[in-house]
């Protein structure tokens, strides 16, 4: 993009910071906040898009644009946004994987890494040891021909499930001591999980759940059948705290229940059905169902 010079006056048009700003905020103004023009000569920028990227402590996701100081230029802090922009991009070898990696993490992949001597190990989730490219492929985050991509590093879960997607196959492990995520599909269910697992996930927009095409339903209310999508039903439950930015969610495995009643709530409606091995609870769910769930778990699963 080529940025005419004078721009610094709209820097109350900037949101964040130069890692990321919101796609609101003025390019060429942020541009000038990153330091890559100059405001009296403006100049060429190349603007790479991307999906922004919260950390899994800010469970929010509203107050997710902090403000910054560059010089004598500040941006403002913003809420939350469907996407980002940045000037600078961090350029990964296919052999990178998530050891070491605290937080969150966004980088760009080469091309060809599905041709490498790659190791994937997961599903959705994987093992820290595993090539974050390749696993990118895999999860369909991106093509072949490489990519940006955003992920989060999580807790280790006591097994990882392997499948083979996109021209990738992903092998199955024990347990793991860290883990890594992209934003889940809204179709991906609990059924892959082991009773008693406890793993996090971050959800797409409301609104992605609701034009995907894998639109899985969702059975029960506060504990749901495994066959349930796990967004729509933390959406369901408010686990995810503002139902149409979408966000984390905390996840733990537990006995399935004899039958599941359907509701509507938040805008999603869930259905009736009968018995399930496997179950799941939101861990970070509404407070004022905190109680109900406790009842449940003394009574059904311990």
């Amino acid at each position: 993009m080529r940025c005419p010079r004078g721009c610094e006056h709209r820097m109350n048009e900037v949101w964040g910071t130069p890692a990321q700003y919101s796609s609101r905020s003025s390019v060429c103004s942020a541009a000038i906040h990153a330091g890559k023009i100059n405001e009296e000569q403006g100049g060429i920028v190349t603007v790479y898009k991307v999906k922004p990227v919260p950390t899994i402590e800010n469970v929010t996701w509203m107050y997710f644009y902090e403000s910054s100081q560059r010089g004598w230029l500040e941006s403002t802090a913003g809420k939350f946004f469907q996407s980002s922009f940045t000037f600078d991009v961090y350029r990964i070898q296919c052999s990178k994987d998530a050891v070491g990696i605290n937080g969150s993490f966004m980088f760009f992949c080469p091309p060809g890494c599905h041709r490498e001597n790659y190791r994937v190990i997961g599903d959705g989730i994987y093992t820290e040891d595993t090539n974050i490219c390749a696993a990118a492929i895999h999860d369909g985050q991106i093509p072949k021909g490489g990519g940006m991509v955003s992920g989060y590093q999580l807790p280790g879960m006591t097994s990882y499930t392997g499948s083979k997607k996109n021209g990738i196959r992903s092998n199955s492990h024990g347990e793991g001591e860290s883990s890594f995520t992209f934003e889940i599909p809204c179709g991906m269910t609990a059924e892959k999980f082991k009773l008693n697992d406890r793993f996090t996930i971050v959800c797409p927009l409301k609104r992605d759940c609701w034009m995907e095409r894998d639109k899985r339903a969702v059975y029960g209310k506060y504990v749901f059948s495994e066959r349930s999508s796990l967004c729509r039903a933390a959406i369901h439950d408010r686990a995810v705290p503002y139902i149409y930015t979408g966000g984390v969610a905390h996840i733990r495995i537990v006995k399935g229940l004899p039958s599941y009643r359907g509701i509507y709530y938040a805008q999603i409606q869930s259905e009736s059905s009968g018995p399930t091995e496997k179950a799941f609870i939101f861990e970070n769910g509404r407070e004022r169902f905190g109680m109900y769930v406790v009842a449940i778990e003394i009574l059904m699963f311990r």
